[in-house]
């Protein structure tokens, strides 16, 4: 039997299982279980555009010799960062994600084999963006400042940048408790 029918045929029975028939399924609480823990690609639609996006990242790479697309780099560049969303995402339900309160919520979902894909090619999962390089520059510039004033309250008039770095911590910080 086709594989892709099969993927089709389990996709309408999970269809007809949430939506409460579970008669006429050949479906069960145990199997989608079963196949969700392997991260099953339950819309195939999304499996073959996936592997048309991947294609293009190989190319990507093979021009450019690296797979950092900009995420502003048109559909290319979504897919790529909704990769690593889903990524985020799928460590997150797992227990050992980011914790992080800025992780967006994706509707992107990535299987086991498609992560061992992009990691095989030389895909990054984290990206240093430019607003970390700039939030480890500030950082260093106060801890040089806590180094060589013995404390860490910094008054506006003594440093601006710094004291205006520390102001929007805390602000990230309130969001995120």
């Amino acid at each position: 039997a086709d594989l892709s029918a099969w993927i089709r045929t389990q996709s309408q029975a999970r269809k007809q299982f949430r939506d409460g028939n579970k008669a006429c399924c050949a479906i069960t609480e145990n199997r989608l279980r079963v196949l969700d823990s392997l991260s099953f690609p339950w819309v195939l639609d999304s499996s073959e555009r996936w592997d048309q996006h991947y294609r293009e990242l190989v190319a990507f790479k093979a021009e450019h010799g690296h797979c950092d697309v900009p995420t502003k780099g048109g559909r290319l560049g979504t897919w790529v960062k909704n990769q690593r969303a889903a990524y985020r995402k799928l460590a997150d339900a797992d227990g050992g994600g980011s914790g992080r309160c800025d992780v967006k919520k994706t509707t992107a979902i990535i299987t086991l084999d498609q992560i061992k894909l992009l990691s095989d090619v030389g895909f990054q999962w984290t990206v240093t963006n430019k607003y970390a390089a700039l939030w480890n520059a500030q950082f260093g510039k106060f801890q040089s400042f806590v180094r060589e004033h013995g404390h860490c309250r910094v008054e506006r008039r003594e440093d601006l940048a710094i004291a205006q770095w520390i102001s929007y911590q805390r602000r990230d910080y309130e969001r995120c408790r």
